[in-house]
């Protein structure tokens, strides 16, 4: 949060021309704050807490003495100087939240109403996740259900069920490939594009009606006559041509994805199980590879276990690492 404040702070000097002074900073940190509070508070509640007596409240008795300090440390002169007391209420609200509401589809876009330093700003906390497939006693074809893991808190586990990814495999859905955890690279394989790779897309199309896109490039660069020929049109045409835009870029990407995954279903289908296997290690192989032959943290690796559930044979595994020995 301190970091997109700044980051607030350093688009208020590019853009103004009056030096930034108190107050500034005053309505700059009343609106972030305001902001995420009102995003997390629709937030809806955690399923499995609905019916807990109270647990919000525990957590914030419990915990008061923490939130006050590190409010105390991440804002530094700020909590003394601007904070209001409403402020350190809302941001101990907002702590509580974290392990009370279900933020993992809080994703702030450039259509909502908040400085550019929240967009697209992650408001999950560090997280696992459960994947759950196969076969009941009476089911004839098999089915995934998942759940995000936020963890024990306050002798409670935490947890989000991950509903957009569930699945059965029946007459009409004959085959499917969904992804987890690190899915980026197996997501550009099954549909080309990943989602992250779609936010960014969308994000540069529409930050291109913001006021301040042009003042970051030099006056002779299309970005900056661009964005000028834009704000030149009335308010009402600009709207329609971002609301456009944004339709058509997501038919694009719904498009292509649907063509490209639709063509490897169609071939996943007839597969025998040995070369599912072998497709579902790939996918976990070329994102090992791309993680090692990337700048960022090798967090995918071989070997790769490999397991098969079918109705016949149950659960068996196809590939398995050893266990190392002890020296």
């Amino acid at each position: 949060m301190q970091y997109n404040l700044l980051n607030e702070f350093d688009d208020r000097i590019a853009t103004d021309e009056k030096p930034i002074n108190t107050d500034n900073i005053k309505d700059i940190t009343n609106n972030y704050i305001e902001n995420i509070y009102n995003l997390m508070e629709k937030s809806p509640n955690l399923p499995h807490l609905i019916l807990k007596n109270d647990f919000a409240g525990c957590l914030e008795e419990t915990y008061e003495h923490v939130y006050d300090k590190l409010i105390t440390e991440v804002f530094e002169k700020l909590s003394l100087e601007i904070l209001t007391e409403s402020h350190k209420y809302k941001l101990c609200k907002c702590a509580t939240y974290l392990f009370t509401k279900n933020t993992t589809d809080v994703i702030i876009s450039p259509e909502k109403d908040v400085p550019d330093s929240l967009i697209n700003m992650d408001l999950e906390v560090d997280s696992s996740g459960i994947v759950i497939a196969g076969f009941g006693d009476l089911d004839v074809f098999p089915s995934i259900r998942s759940y995000i893991v936020i963890g024990q808190f306050a002798s409670h586990i935490n947890y989000v069920p991950e509903e957009y990814m569930d699945f059965n495999i029946d007459f009409d859905n004959r085959s499917e490939i969904l992804t987890f955890a690190q899915n980026d690279i197996a997501e550009r394989f099954v549909k080309g594009i990943d989602a992250k790779s779609t936010i960014e897309i969308r994000r540069g199309f529409e930050y291109a009606f913001d006021p301040n896109f042009g003042r970051r490039f030099p006056k002779d660069s299309p970005q900056y006559r661009l964005n000028k020929l834009l704000l030149a049109l009335p308010q009402n045409l600009r709207e329609e041509i971002k609301e456009n835009l944004s339709i058509l870029l997501e038919d694009i990407f719904d498009r292509y994805g649907y063509k490209l995954k639709g063509e490897i279903l169609e071939i996943v289908e007839l597969l025998p199980k040995q070369e599912l296997a072998l497709l579902a290690e790939n996918l976990v192989g070329v994102t090992a590879l791309a993680r090692r032959v990337s700048s960022s943290e090798e967090t995918v690796g071989w070997p790769v276990d490999v397991a098969l559930i079918s109705k016949g044979e149950g659960f068996i595994w196809f590939k398995k690492k050893n266990h190392c020995e002890t020296e």
